[in-house]
């Protein structure tokens, strides 16, 4: 029985569309009023009183938009991006370039609405317990353009039910128009250390009383004192010399060990990154290529996959790869550029936690993430590459994604 496969082409299915149930959710509070999937012109006509700076229309993603200035956010002044799909409003994205509140505001602002994040990383969070009506989420992004807050629908896990309508009317995640920042931890106070009056007593100086001077062998103290100085400060000298030879020297090796320790840490990073590269395969190499590569393992199958308007893809099966030291199920995906996807499968639904951490060890926080899936797409493994980990009924599938704009086209 072949897997069910979530291949480059199909990322953004994995997010259900809950048109499908036919239900929308209508909330009077950052939804303005308006309801989830209401049409593109209804919204427009019921939002007049605000300004309408452009509307644009993203055809990659089959994405509509309509920007806004000056519509409230829990009392502060932002920017209004509106999201629509084909099934009508999905998105809502609030952008505070003015900088009316910092991230740490923002954050507080939210936590205080609905209480402690699901998800939280390096400047950003996200809460997934329903705030705005089923089957929704509210994203909170600390951009180099200022603090971003977003309401979409989402849903719990990818519906193989609603393949046909997803893939005509997909749920978008929040449009980032900025690069993630990582947001400023609070400053602590510093130790100012001892009082003023422990320093004080630090530094007193000691009274000196005045003496006539006591003679030794015919030498007077103070000169005898200054030979014994002159003598000290030689031996002192030497000895400093010495110690700083041999110190020199323990920290040359030590050095040296540190960094040979140091390239040690980093050659074993750059291996886990791109360990997923089983027995070296490369992206946009030859299905003839890889196939020499993996001629060690066992394939069990292979077919080729053709959508009208989509790119055509060469499928190939293995059992028992290995990454990470787990045993897994594998599939390579082809277009007509080479190899542009590597999916393992591990069948045990319950190790999707643990596969989230394991990469988050190894490429940072996601950059996308939810109950059912995670999803790195500023290119962790090369230019134009992601990685996505999905919960599915009967396992975890783990996928590499490279760039396949210009795939050719199955008829």
């Amino acid at each position: 029985m072949r897997k069910k496969i979530i291949t480059a082409g199909a990322v953004l299915l994995c997010l259900m569309l809950s048109a499908c149930s036919g239900e929308t959710v209508q909330d009077t509070g950052p939804l303005i009023g308006l309801s989830w999937f209401a049409e593109y012109d209804t919204v427009k006509d019921s939002l007049g009183d605000y300004k309408l700076i452009r509307e644009r229309e993203n055809t990659e993603t089959a994405q509509k938009m309509q920007d806004y200035s000056g519509v409230p956010l829990f009392g502060q002044p932002c920017d209004l991006t509106l999201c629509f799909t084909g099934s009508g409003l999905v998105g809502l994205n609030y952008h505070d370039v003015g900088k009316a509140q910092s991230y740490r505001e923002w954050y507080s602002t939210l936590e205080t609405s609905y209480g402690l994040p699901t998800e939280e990383g390096s400047g950003m969070a996200s809460w997934y317990d329903d705030p705005l009506g089923k089957d929704t989420a509210v994203y909170l992004f600390n951009l180099e353009e200022g603090v971003q807050v977003s309401y979409y629908v989402t849903a719990d896990s990818p519906d193989r039910s609603c393949r046909k309508e997803r893939q005509q009317h997909p749920v978008m995640t929040p449009e980032l128009r900025t690069p993630v920042m990582p947001a400023a931890e609070d400053e602590q106070p510093s130790d100012t250390g001892h009082s003023e009056a422990a320093a004080a007593q630090e530094t007193a100086a000691v009274p000196v009383t005045e003496a006539q001077p006591q003679v030794i062998s015919g030498v007077p103290v103070t000169e005898a004192i200054a030979v014994s100085a002159e003598a000290a400060a030689e031996e002192t000298t030497t000895a400093a010399a010495e110690a700083e030879n041999t110190g020199t020297k323990d920290i040359q090796t030590e050095t040296a060990a540190a960094q040979a320790a140091t390239a040690a840490e980093e050659t074993e990073a750059a291996d886990r990154k791109t360990e997923f590269l089983l027995n070296g395969l490369t992206f946009y190499g030859s299905p003839a290529d890889e196939q020499q590569k993996m001629k060690d393992y066992k394939k069990r199958s292979e077919y080729r996959t053709e959508e009208a308007g989509q790119p055509w893809e060469l499928i190939r099966e293995y059992s028992s790869l290995k990454y990470l030291g787990i045993r897994c199920d594998g599939i390579l995906c082809y277009t007509s550029l080479g190899l542009v996807g590597i999916n393992y499968f591990d069948s045990n639904p319950k190790h999707f936690g643990d596969w989230k951490e394991r990469l988050t060890e190894i490429y940072g926080s996601p950059d996308e993430s939810q109950r059912d899936y995670a999803a790195w797409t500023y290119s962790p493994v090369g230019d134009g590459t992601e990685i996505y980990i999905f919960l599915l009924e009967d396992g975890v599938q783990i996928s590499f994604f490279a760039d396949d704009t210009g795939s050719e086209l199955a008829k």
